[in-house]
């Protein structure tokens, strides 16, 4: 009866340290749970990050390819020319014989007939002396296939123009500034005095005139000519005004372009340094998280060695407590024929002490009616001896008489015997 509590209190701690594990291995489950949600959020920001940078990049990228594309127009169309044709350095070198063929003076109309709407032919590519930009040599080096395929004529009649204005190597887009240099400078008298020099002896190829003039202008001369051909330059100039605008509008969207480009890549090498640091925390967090994992395994199998201890200290348990309560029926039952063993003790002693006292009392009785029977006795022998004396007197008083009546006793003497015999 004494091992009871004892017994109760190995189960409460084994009960308390497994509900402290068991606590442990929720706040590691929990701990573990939250890094991973961690990781699993920075790597979403990270990917999110590096598409919209990626997008950033493509869609620059996709503008730059716009803004890099050749202009057909400014490809086919010959460069910068100033509106005042007095300043011969102004106006660059440009492929006259690629706008408009004069009729052959040798040649039939029908054949020089061409549509008005030929004044914007592209030139040829191999007629060009230097290249605008390096935009404009790949834009040449695209184009220059067509550009063999054209016929000799017409190659031979740019080449006659040649002379007159050359282009320096340095004109273009520098960077992204949009100023235009020209460094030769050439005298515009000198170069019509050529042509009509060529015009009057007749070096100059048919083919060519035909590629500059038009087949009405056959019959002008040398001065209605040139005055058409400035009339002409000054066509040329507004659309070299036209096309410098759009290729200044052209470079600024490149500069602004290549701004993005830098702050996308600034923006780029940003989220490459934020990868990297967000790359080690996930690192970390999965070495913390693998950690954890560990711990959490041994803290698991220190819970299944405790439970397999609980289960067996239960099962010892049962088996005390079913011993214990078999220890306890018999004790139930030796304590109940103790209390009838007592029960029949007290009403022995109690019918003992009844018993003594009848006993007692018969005793008493007993003794008494001896004293009173001694008593019957004691007068019963007085009786008895006072009888007997009585006899004896009577015997006497008999003898007497006898005697009296032998001896004739007479009646007085028997009375004197009487009373002497009282």
């Amino acid at each position: 009866m004494g091992s009871r509590p004892g017994s109760k209190g190995v189960p409460r701690d084994l009960m308390s340290r497994e509900e402290e594990y068991m606590r442990l291995n929720a706040e590691l489950e929990a701990k573990t749970a939250g890094l991973i949600q961690e990781a699993e959020s920075v790597m979403r920001e990270q990917e999110e990050m590096l598409s919209r940078s990626l997008n950033r990049l493509s869609l620059g990228n996709a503008v730059d390819q716009r803004g890099a594309a050749p202009s057909p127009t400014f490809d086919t169309e010959p460069p910068l020319v100033s509106d005042d044709i007095s300043k011969p350095s102004s106006i660059p070198s440009t492929n006259l014989a690629s706008d408009r063929r004069p009729p052959s003076r040798g040649r039939p109309p029908s054949a020089n007939l061409r549509p008005s709407s030929s004044s914007a032919r592209p030139p040829s590519a191999g007629t060009r002396q230097q290249p605008l930009t390096a935009r404009a040599v790949t834009a040449g080096s695209r184009l220059a296939p067509k550009a063999k395929t054209r016929s000799k004529a017409r190659t031979t009649s740019a080449g006659a123009f040649d002379d007159v204005a050359v282009l320096d190597a340095g004109m273009g887009l520098e960077g992204a500034g949009p100023t235009v240099g020209v460094a030769n400078d050439f005298s515009l008298a000198d170069t019509i005095q050529a042509i009509e020099g060529r015009l009057d002896d007749g070096t100059l190829p048919a083919d060519t005139l035909d590629d500059v003039l038009p087949q009405a202008a056959e019959g002008m001369g040398s001065e209605a000519t040139i005055r058409f051909l400035k009339a002409k330059l000054r066509v040329m100039q507004e659309e070299v005004d036209r096309l410098s605008s759009e290729c200044n509008k052209k470079d600024e969207q490149n500069s602004k372009l290549e701004s993005r480009l830098k702050e996308a890549e600034d923006e780029r090498a940003r989220l490459q340094r934020t990868n990297t640091t967000q790359q080690t925390q996930l690192d970390k967090y999965k070495k913390l998280s693998e950690e954890t994992k560990r711990k959490n395994e041994g803290l698991e199998g220190q819970l299944a060695s405790l439970r397999k201890e609980v289960d067996s200290l239960k099962r010892n348990q049962k088996q005390s407590a079913a011993s214990q309560g078999a220890v306890e029926v018999r004790l139930n039952r030796a304590q109940e024929e103790a209390d009838r063993y007592k029960a029949e003790l007290q009403r022995a002693r109690t019918s003992s002490r009844e018993s003594s006292e009848q006993e007692r009392k018969r005793v008493e009785q007993l003794l008494a009616e001896n004293r009173r029977l001694d008593k019957q006795k004691n007068e019963l022998m007085n009786g008895f001896k006072k009888q007997l004396k009585l006899i004896d007197v009577l015997k006497r008083q008999k003898m007497h008489i006898e005697a009296a009546k032998m001896l004739s006793f007479t009646e007085e003497e028997f009375v004197k015997a009487l009373e002497w015999g009282n």
